[in-house]
């Protein structure tokens, strides 16, 4: 049972990474020697993960108000994504810039 949930997760994350990086062939990365430029594929995924896993826990956050755990998860994953969205936008300048 765990080695099909795995099996499914790969299969997923194979499809997400194919539909980043068609997202991202008009850019031609491997051109530029940058450091953020490489992060911009990893960055995108990151944000798409954290966005589905927001969902259930917004949902969890007013089913259950005074949870704090709820709370700190919830902030935390915010967080985690403002980074991942600061980070595909200095990837992107630093490609206009290189």
């Amino acid at each position: 049972m765990p080695k099909r949930i795995i099996d499914g997760l790969v299969a997923i994350d194979g499809k997400v990474t194919s539909l980043v990086m068609s997202f991202l062939k008009n850019y031609d990365l491997q051109t530029v020697q940058k450091d953020f430029v490489y992060t911009i594929p990893i960055f995108i995924k990151l944000s798409i993960y954290l966005t589905i896993f927001i969902i259930p826990m917004t949902i969890l956050k007013f089913l259950y108000p005074f949870r704090r755990s709820f709370h700190f998860l919830l902030i935390f994953t915010i967080f985690l994504l403002a980074l991942s969205f600061f980070g595909i936008f200095i990837g992107f300048l630093q490609l206009l810039y290189s």
